[in-house]
Protein backbone atom coordinates (compact mmCIF):
# COMPACT_ATOMS: atom_id res chain seq x y z
CA UNK A 1 0.00 0.00 0.00
CA UNK A 2 2.90 2.36 0.77
CA UNK A 3 4.20 1.92 -2.78
CA UNK A 4 1.04 1.69 -4.85
CA UNK A 5 -1.26 4.19 -3.12
CA UNK A 6 0.48 7.22 -4.64
CA UNK A 7 2.31 5.58 -7.55
CA UNK A 8 -0.75 4.29 -9.39
CA UNK A 9 -1.90 7.73 -10.55
CA UNK A 10 1.49 9.32 -11.18
CA UNK A 11 3.88 6.63 -12.41
CA UNK A 12 2.32 6.08 -15.89
CA UNK A 13 2.63 9.76 -16.81
CA UNK A 14 6.09 10.27 -15.32
CA UNK A 15 7.61 7.18 -16.93
CA UNK A 16 5.88 7.69 -20.30
CA UNK A 17 7.28 11.21 -20.54
CA UNK A 18 10.82 9.80 -20.50
CA UNK A 19 10.53 6.29 -21.95
CA UNK A 20 7.44 6.67 -24.18
CA UNK A 21 5.96 3.30 -25.25
CA UNK A 22 8.58 1.38 -23.24
CA UNK A 23 7.58 3.00 -19.92
CA UNK A 24 6.19 -0.28 -18.61
CA UNK A 25 9.71 -1.75 -18.75
CA UNK A 26 10.98 0.90 -16.32
CA UNK A 27 8.47 -0.38 -13.74
CA UNK A 28 9.85 -3.91 -14.10
CA UNK A 29 13.37 -2.57 -13.55
CA UNK A 30 12.13 -0.81 -10.42
CA UNK A 31 10.55 -4.07 -9.26
CA UNK A 32 13.90 -5.90 -9.56
CA UNK A 33 15.76 -3.13 -7.70
CA UNK A 34 13.01 -3.14 -5.08
CA UNK A 35 13.70 -6.80 -4.32
CA UNK A 36 17.42 -6.06 -3.96
CA UNK A 37 16.52 -3.15 -1.68
CA UNK A 38 14.35 -5.40 0.47
CA UNK A 39 17.12 -7.98 0.82
CA UNK A 40 19.51 -5.24 1.91
CA UNK A 41 17.04 -4.00 4.54
CA UNK A 42 16.22 -7.52 5.69
CA UNK A 43 19.83 -8.58 6.28
CA UNK A 44 20.52 -5.30 8.05
CA UNK A 45 17.54 -5.93 10.31
CA UNK A 46 18.60 -9.52 10.93
CA UNK A 47 21.90 -8.28 12.38
CA UNK A 48 19.95 -6.14 14.87
CA UNK A 49 16.72 -8.13 15.34
CA UNK A 50 15.61 -6.33 18.51
CA UNK A 51 16.77 -2.84 17.55
CA UNK A 52 15.57 -0.16 15.17
CA UNK A 53 17.74 2.04 12.96
CA UNK A 54 17.93 4.93 15.48
CA UNK A 55 19.45 2.50 18.02
CA UNK A 56 21.95 0.63 15.91
CA UNK A 57 22.94 3.82 14.07
CA UNK A 58 24.37 5.00 17.40
CA UNK A 59 26.18 1.68 17.84
CA UNK A 60 27.74 1.88 14.38
CA UNK A 61 28.37 5.62 14.07
CA UNK A 62 28.59 6.82 17.65
CA UNK A 63 25.95 8.68 19.62
CA UNK A 64 26.26 12.07 17.91
CA UNK A 65 26.43 10.90 14.30
CA UNK A 66 23.76 8.29 15.03
CA UNK A 67 21.33 10.96 16.24
CA UNK A 68 22.13 13.16 13.26
CA UNK A 69 21.35 10.29 10.88
CA UNK A 70 18.15 9.50 12.77
CA UNK A 71 17.01 13.12 12.52
CA UNK A 72 17.76 13.05 8.78
CA UNK A 73 15.38 10.09 8.48
CA UNK A 74 12.72 12.10 10.31
CA UNK A 75 13.14 14.78 7.64
CA UNK A 76 12.99 12.09 4.95
CA UNK A 77 9.65 10.78 6.25
CA UNK A 78 8.43 14.35 6.60
CA UNK A 79 9.30 15.03 2.94
CA UNK A 80 7.27 11.98 1.93
CA UNK A 81 4.23 12.95 4.00
CA UNK A 82 4.37 16.58 2.84
CA UNK A 83 4.56 15.53 -0.81
CA UNK A 84 1.74 13.01 -0.41
CA UNK A 85 -0.46 15.61 1.30
CA UNK A 86 0.13 18.02 -1.57
CA UNK A 87 -0.71 15.31 -4.12
CA UNK A 88 -3.85 14.53 -2.10
CA UNK A 89 -4.89 18.19 -2.10
CA UNK A 90 -4.20 18.67 -5.82
CA UNK A 91 -6.17 15.55 -6.65
CA UNK A 92 -9.27 16.68 -4.74
CA UNK A 93 -9.02 20.29 -5.91
CA UNK A 94 -8.64 19.30 -9.57
CA UNK A 95 -11.33 16.62 -9.63
CA UNK A 96 -13.89 17.15 -6.88
CA UNK A 97 -13.84 20.44 -4.97
CA UNK A 98 -11.84 23.11 -6.79
CA UNK A 99 -12.99 25.98 -4.54
CA UNK A 100 -12.11 24.30 -1.23
CA UNK A 101 -8.94 25.66 0.43
CA UNK A 102 -6.09 23.11 0.57
CA UNK A 103 -5.80 23.48 4.35
CA UNK A 104 -9.25 21.97 4.78
CA UNK A 105 -8.24 18.68 3.13
CA UNK A 106 -4.85 18.57 4.84
CA UNK A 107 -6.25 19.30 8.29
CA UNK A 108 -8.92 16.64 7.94
CA UNK A 109 -6.41 14.02 6.83
CA UNK A 110 -3.97 14.88 9.63
CA UNK A 111 -6.74 14.56 12.25
CA UNK A 112 -7.44 11.03 11.01
CA UNK A 113 -3.72 10.24 10.87
CA UNK A 114 -3.15 11.62 14.39
CA UNK A 115 -5.91 9.41 15.75
CA UNK A 116 -4.26 6.41 14.06
CA UNK A 117 -0.83 7.30 15.49
CA UNK A 118 -2.25 7.60 19.02
CA UNK A 119 -3.81 4.15 18.66
CA UNK A 120 -0.51 2.64 17.48
CA UNK A 121 1.03 0.88 14.52
CA UNK A 122 -1.03 -2.29 14.94
CA UNK A 123 -4.28 -0.36 14.44
CA UNK A 124 -2.86 1.23 11.27
CA UNK A 125 -1.93 -2.24 10.00
CA UNK A 126 -5.41 -3.61 10.83
CA UNK A 127 -7.00 -0.77 8.86
CA UNK A 128 -4.70 -1.58 5.96
CA UNK A 129 -5.70 -5.25 6.13
CA UNK A 130 -9.31 -4.17 5.66
CA UNK A 131 -8.62 -1.66 2.88
CA UNK A 132 -6.09 -3.65 0.83
CA UNK A 133 -8.47 -6.30 -0.63
CA UNK A 134 -10.95 -3.56 -1.66
CA UNK A 135 -8.05 -1.57 -3.09
CA UNK A 136 -6.86 -4.47 -5.24
CA UNK A 137 -10.41 -5.44 -6.28
CA UNK A 138 -11.12 -1.88 -7.49
CA UNK A 139 -7.89 -1.88 -9.50
CA UNK A 140 -8.68 -5.29 -10.98
CA UNK A 141 -12.14 -4.14 -12.08
CA UNK A 142 -10.78 -1.03 -13.77
CA UNK A 143 -7.99 -2.91 -15.54
CA UNK A 144 -10.38 -5.62 -16.73
CA UNK A 145 -12.80 -3.04 -18.14
CA UNK A 146 -9.96 -1.23 -19.91
CA UNK A 147 -9.00 -4.31 -21.96
CA UNK A 148 -11.58 -3.69 -24.71
CA UNK A 149 -10.12 -0.22 -25.38
CA UNK A 150 -6.47 -1.27 -25.47
CA UNK A 151 -4.46 -1.00 -28.67
CA UNK A 152 -1.24 -2.97 -28.30
CA UNK A 153 0.28 -1.21 -31.30
CA UNK A 154 0.77 1.76 -28.97
CA UNK A 155 3.59 -0.24 -27.34
CA UNK A 156 5.57 -0.16 -30.59
CA UNK A 157 8.32 0.49 -31.55
CA UNK A 158 9.96 -1.17 -28.58
CA UNK A 159 12.81 0.85 -26.99
CA UNK A 160 12.37 3.57 -29.60
CA UNK A 161 14.07 6.12 -27.29
CA UNK A 162 16.83 3.70 -26.31
CA UNK A 163 17.73 1.71 -23.22
CA UNK A 164 19.07 4.74 -21.34
CA UNK A 165 15.69 6.46 -21.50
CA UNK A 166 14.09 3.43 -19.81
CA UNK A 167 16.79 3.37 -17.11
CA UNK A 168 16.31 7.09 -16.56
CA UNK A 169 12.54 6.65 -16.30
CA UNK A 170 13.00 3.80 -13.80
CA UNK A 171 14.65 6.07 -11.19
CA UNK A 172 11.32 7.51 -10.03
CA UNK A 173 9.55 4.15 -9.50
CA UNK A 174 12.76 2.75 -7.93
CA UNK A 175 12.57 5.53 -5.33
CA UNK A 176 8.89 4.69 -4.81
CA UNK A 177 9.60 0.99 -4.23
CA UNK A 178 12.45 2.00 -1.93
CA UNK A 179 9.97 3.39 0.58
CA UNK A 180 9.97 -0.10 2.06
CA UNK A 181 12.93 1.29 4.01
CA UNK A 182 10.32 1.93 6.72
CA UNK A 183 10.97 -1.69 7.72
CA UNK A 184 14.28 -0.73 9.35
CA UNK A 185 12.17 1.22 11.85
CA UNK A 186 9.51 -1.48 12.26
CA UNK A 187 11.56 -4.70 12.16
CA UNK A 188 11.27 -5.46 15.92
CA UNK A 189 7.47 -5.00 15.74
CA UNK A 190 7.02 -7.91 13.33
CA UNK A 191 5.96 -11.09 15.15
CA UNK A 192 7.46 -13.45 12.58
CA UNK A 193 10.54 -11.58 11.41
CA UNK A 194 11.81 -14.65 9.56
CA UNK A 195 8.92 -14.24 7.08
CA UNK A 196 9.72 -10.61 6.24
CA UNK A 197 11.88 -11.50 3.23
CA UNK A 198 9.47 -14.04 1.75
CA UNK A 199 6.33 -11.96 2.26
CA UNK A 200 8.15 -8.77 1.33
CA UNK A 201 9.27 -10.18 -2.01
CA UNK A 202 5.71 -11.35 -2.68
CA UNK A 203 4.40 -7.86 -1.85
CA UNK A 204 6.93 -6.11 -4.08
CA UNK A 205 6.23 -8.45 -7.00
CA UNK A 206 2.48 -7.94 -6.58
CA UNK A 207 2.93 -4.16 -6.44
CA UNK A 208 5.25 -4.26 -9.47
CA UNK A 209 2.86 -6.35 -11.54
CA UNK A 210 -0.08 -4.08 -10.70
CA UNK A 211 1.89 -0.96 -11.59
CA UNK A 212 3.08 -2.59 -14.82
CA UNK A 213 -0.50 -3.45 -15.82
CA UNK A 214 -1.63 0.08 -14.92
CA UNK A 215 1.13 1.58 -17.05
CA UNK A 216 0.44 -0.78 -19.97
CA UNK A 217 -3.31 -0.08 -19.80
CA UNK A 218 -2.77 3.68 -19.84
CA UNK A 219 -0.22 3.50 -22.67
CA UNK A 220 -2.33 1.22 -24.87
CA UNK A 221 -5.52 3.26 -24.43
CA UNK A 222 -4.11 6.79 -24.77
CA UNK A 223 -0.75 6.21 -26.43
CA UNK A 224 2.63 7.26 -25.00
CA UNK A 225 2.44 10.91 -26.08
CA UNK A 226 -0.86 11.68 -24.36
CA UNK A 227 0.03 9.55 -21.32
CA UNK A 228 3.28 11.51 -20.86
CA UNK A 229 1.31 14.78 -20.83
CA UNK A 230 -1.12 13.65 -18.11
CA UNK A 231 -0.54 14.34 -14.41
CA UNK A 232 -3.08 11.85 -13.05
CA UNK A 233 -2.99 9.50 -16.05
CA UNK A 234 -4.78 6.54 -14.44
CA UNK A 235 -7.65 8.78 -13.34
CA UNK A 236 -8.25 9.82 -16.94
CA UNK A 237 -8.25 6.16 -17.90
CA UNK A 238 -11.02 5.51 -15.36
CA UNK A 239 -12.99 8.46 -16.74
CA UNK A 240 -12.59 7.10 -20.27
CA UNK A 241 -13.76 3.55 -19.50
CA UNK A 242 -17.36 2.70 -20.33
CA UNK A 243 -19.09 -0.56 -19.45
CA UNK A 244 -22.48 -0.96 -21.21
CA UNK A 245 -24.41 1.93 -19.61
CA UNK A 246 -21.99 2.43 -16.72
CA UNK A 247 -19.70 5.42 -17.04
CA UNK A 248 -17.63 7.69 -14.81
CA UNK A 249 -15.85 4.86 -13.03
CA UNK A 250 -13.34 7.27 -11.54
CA UNK A 251 -15.18 6.94 -8.21
CA UNK A 252 -13.24 3.68 -7.82
CA UNK A 253 -9.95 5.53 -8.33
CA UNK A 254 -11.01 8.17 -5.82
CA UNK A 255 -11.85 5.46 -3.28
CA UNK A 256 -8.56 3.58 -3.64
CA UNK A 257 -6.52 6.80 -3.81
CA UNK A 258 -7.99 8.36 -0.65
CA UNK A 259 -7.93 5.13 1.37
CA UNK A 260 -4.33 4.46 0.38
CA UNK A 261 -3.28 8.02 1.18
CA UNK A 262 -4.75 7.76 4.69
CA UNK A 263 -2.69 4.64 5.41
CA UNK A 264 0.50 6.06 3.92
CA UNK A 265 0.33 9.39 5.73
CA UNK A 266 -0.54 7.65 9.01
CA UNK A 267 2.53 5.39 8.73
CA UNK A 268 4.88 8.29 7.91
CA UNK A 269 3.38 10.43 10.67
CA UNK A 270 3.83 7.54 13.12
CA UNK A 271 7.49 7.11 12.16
CA UNK A 272 8.18 10.85 12.41
CA UNK A 273 6.56 11.05 15.85
CA UNK A 274 8.01 7.95 17.46
CA UNK A 275 11.49 8.61 16.10
CA UNK A 276 11.56 12.07 17.67
CA UNK A 277 10.11 10.74 20.93
CA UNK A 278 12.88 8.16 21.09
CA UNK A 279 15.63 10.61 20.09
CA UNK A 280 14.84 13.06 22.87
CA UNK A 281 13.63 10.46 25.41
CA UNK A 282 10.29 12.24 25.80
CA UNK A 283 7.65 11.01 28.24
CA UNK A 284 4.74 12.32 26.18
CA UNK A 285 4.26 12.50 22.44
CA UNK A 286 1.33 14.95 22.29
CA UNK A 287 3.47 18.04 21.64
CA UNK A 288 5.46 16.19 18.98
CA UNK A 289 2.18 15.09 17.37
CA UNK A 290 0.89 18.64 17.34
CA UNK A 291 4.10 20.17 16.01
CA UNK A 292 4.45 17.63 13.21
CA UNK A 293 0.78 17.98 12.31
CA UNK A 294 1.23 21.74 11.85
CA UNK A 295 4.31 21.17 9.68
CA UNK A 296 2.42 18.63 7.55
CA UNK A 297 -0.44 21.08 7.06
CA UNK A 298 1.59 24.25 6.40
CA UNK A 299 4.63 23.06 4.43
CA UNK A 300 2.87 21.43 1.42
CA UNK A 301 1.49 24.83 0.44
CA UNK A 302 4.72 26.70 1.13
CA UNK A 303 7.02 24.33 -0.75
CA UNK A 304 4.74 23.59 -3.73
CA UNK A 305 2.78 26.36 -5.42
CA UNK A 306 1.09 24.11 -7.97
CA UNK A 307 0.94 20.53 -9.30
CA UNK A 308 3.68 21.53 -11.74
CA UNK A 309 6.06 22.04 -8.82
CA UNK A 310 5.15 18.64 -7.39
CA UNK A 311 5.74 17.00 -10.77
CA UNK A 312 9.14 18.70 -11.11
CA UNK A 313 10.12 17.57 -7.62
CA UNK A 314 9.07 13.96 -8.22
CA UNK A 315 10.85 13.71 -11.58
CA UNK A 316 14.07 15.59 -10.88
CA UNK A 317 14.75 15.77 -7.14
CA UNK A 318 12.91 12.97 -5.36
CA UNK A 319 14.86 10.06 -6.99
CA UNK A 320 18.17 11.31 -5.56
CA UNK A 321 16.72 11.88 -2.08
CA UNK A 322 14.97 8.52 -2.16
CA UNK A 323 17.93 6.49 -3.37
CA UNK A 324 20.18 8.08 -0.75
CA UNK A 325 17.98 7.12 2.20
CA UNK A 326 16.62 3.87 0.77
CA UNK A 327 19.68 2.25 -0.79
CA UNK A 328 22.89 4.13 -0.08
CA UNK A 329 22.62 4.65 3.69
CA UNK A 330 21.28 1.16 4.52
CA UNK A 331 24.01 -0.30 2.29
CA UNK A 332 26.73 1.63 4.11
CA UNK A 333 25.31 0.63 7.50
CA UNK A 334 25.29 -3.03 6.47
CA UNK A 335 28.90 -2.69 5.31
CA UNK A 336 29.82 -1.20 8.70
CA UNK A 337 28.21 -4.12 10.52
CA UNK A 338 30.43 -6.50 8.55
CA UNK A 339 33.56 -4.45 9.24
CA UNK A 340 32.76 -4.04 12.95
CA UNK A 341 31.21 -7.48 13.39
CA UNK A 342 32.83 -8.43 16.72
CA UNK A 343 32.48 -5.01 18.31
CA UNK A 344 28.87 -4.71 17.20
CA UNK A 345 28.06 -8.16 18.59
CA UNK A 346 29.40 -7.24 22.03
CA UNK A 347 27.53 -3.92 22.02
CA UNK A 348 24.22 -5.56 21.10
CA UNK A 349 24.57 -8.01 23.97
CA UNK A 350 24.97 -5.10 26.40
CA UNK A 351 22.01 -3.18 24.97
CA UNK A 352 18.92 -3.69 27.10
CA UNK A 353 17.00 -0.53 26.27
CA UNK A 354 13.59 -1.21 24.78
CA UNK A 355 12.49 0.64 21.73
CA UNK A 356 9.29 2.74 21.90
CA UNK A 357 8.38 1.83 18.34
Amino acid sequence: MIVISTALLLIPGITAEKAAESAWLSVLIALAVGIVNLMLIYYLGKRFPKLTLPEYAEILLGKTLGKVLTFCYVLFFLIISITVLREFTDFLNMNLMPETPPYVFQTGLMIVAAYAVVKGIEVIVRVNQFILPLFILSLAILLALAVRDMDLSNLQPFLDKGVLSVVDASLVPIAWFGQIVILVFLFPKVNQAEDILKNGIFGIIAAGILLTFITVATLTVFGPEYTGDMYFAFLYLAKYIKFITIQRLEFLVIFIWVSGIVVKVAVMYYLETMTLVRMFSLQSKKYVLLGLALLNIILPNLLFESPVDVGHFLKNIWPFIGLTFELLIPGLLLLLTVIKKKKVGRTIEKTTEKTPF
